[in-house]
């Protein structure tokens, strides 16, 4: 009767310190799992750079050109609705250092984004390396995606742009079917619990940087110091623990019943 109480007294104790990281695993896939089966999400800005039509009954182009020397453009068209994005330099505001490999070689730029020739949000500063390939300065600074709702059965545009911040910061547009501006969301890595759904499209463009947890990065593969945890601790002890507990309580209830 004594040993099986200890048993059950160190199998809640081995529960009571695997149960929460067990949870927070637990959490990540099923909020990654729920978005995933909801929403079906395909690039159009990335797919129409490099030359491929991300559905053949879309008119979908792009186009780079120098209007007077200081302003470069690329535009496309989606679903009827044109998409401009359209760089000015900077040469106001102070330079965000942390992002700039070559202060003296780098360009710091605004971003202009129009949609059907209006401009739906205020500009923000992208930084690349001077003389960068047009088919590799956008890639992890801004992305035009389409994303189907399977629940709804609906289809948005949302254009993905990273901001220029130490440790991650990200702005989401949402289109309405006119192209108009429907929602428009900011947020940073430390925040971005409180957006799972604009995490999960930050996460299935370029702009994400690394692939991100929606609380944490244990599923993601950066939080693994090695073998030991998770798959020791929590996921083993956990089970243990949990395997522990019923025996050493059937093994009470069962000593109890023959001291009747």
């Amino acid at each position: 009767m004594k040993k099986n109480i200890m048993i059950l007294c160190i199998a809640l104790l081995i529960l009571s310190v695997s149960v929460y990281e067990s949870f927070k695993i637990t959490r990540e896939y099923i909020i990654d799992g729920t978005l995933r089966s909801r929403y079906d999400i395909q690039e159009i800005l990335s797919a129409t750079i490099i030359g491929k039509k991300v559905n053949p009954k879309d008119k979908i182009f792009s186009k780079y050109e120098i209007d007077d020397g200081l302003d470069d453009v690329i535009e496309l068209v989606y679903n009827g609705i044109n998409i401009k994005i359209k760089e000015v330099p900077n040469t106001e505001r102070t330079p965000f250092l942390p992002f700039m490999s070559n202060p003296s070689h780098d360009e710091v730029l605004d971003l202009h984004i129009f949609t059907n020739e209006k401009e739906i949000s205020s500009p923000d500063t992208m930084i690349v390396k001077a003389g960068e390939s047009f088919e590799s300065r956008y890639f992890s600074w801004i992305d035009v995606i389409s994303v189907y709702d399977n629940k709804q059965h609906t289809e948005q545009i949302v254009i993905i742009q990273r901001l220029p911040h130490v440790s991650g910061s990200w702005k989401a547009i949402t289109l309405n079917d006119n192209g108009q501006l429907e929602k428009e969301v900011q947020f940073t890595y430390e925040e971005r619990h409180h957006y799972s759904k604009e995490l999960y499209l930050v996460n299935s463009t370029s702009t994400r940087l690394m692939d991100m947890g929606y609380y944490t990065n244990v599923t993601r593969g950066y939080d693994y110091p090695h073998i030991i945890y998770p798959i020791i601790y929590p996921v083993f002890s956990g089970t243990v623990g949990l395997l522990l507990m019923l025996s050493s309580i059937v093994n009470i209830r069962t000593s109890r019943k023959k001291m009747k």
